[in-house]
């Protein structure tokens, strides 16, 4: 399972329940890839608002992508990103939704920590 907390307009509680929200250190790529399904989420993002959140993660040619898909009035809606990983990648990337010429603005960039995996 994997959780990933938004740190745009995140609080300090996630929900009822305090947790910690330090991106692990280390992050392996290749087994990050794939379907995740969202197991919680802070209640301040503005922007997720559905039910049955997933996200898939997917690399090529060197490049690495994001699709987060969820419910939302009885339709699926989507968005894909790009991501950003550090090198080493650790559990902190950055993922851009919007066009890709504005990567290098930083604008529409969002700060994604994963805080957990089961890998």
């Amino acid at each position: 399972m994997l959780i990933i907390l938004s740190s745009i307009n995140s609080s300090k509680n996630f929900g009822r329940c305090s947790i910690k929200k330090t991106a692990i250190p280390v992050l392996d790529i290749n087994k990050y890839l794939g379907l995740w399904y969202e197991q919680a989420r802070d209640n301040e993002t503005p922007f997720q608002k559905g039910d049955c959140a997933t996200a898939v993660y997917s690399e090529e040619e060197n490049k690495f992508f994001v699709v987060n898909s969820e419910d939302r009035d009885g339709e699926r809606s989507e968005v894909k990103g790009t991501i950003t990983w550090p090198n080493p990648p650790k559990g902190s990337l950055l993922v851009n939704f919007g066009p890709k010429f504005l990567e290098k603005f930083n604008v529409l960039l969002g700060k994604y920590d994963v805080i957990d995996t089961d890998y």
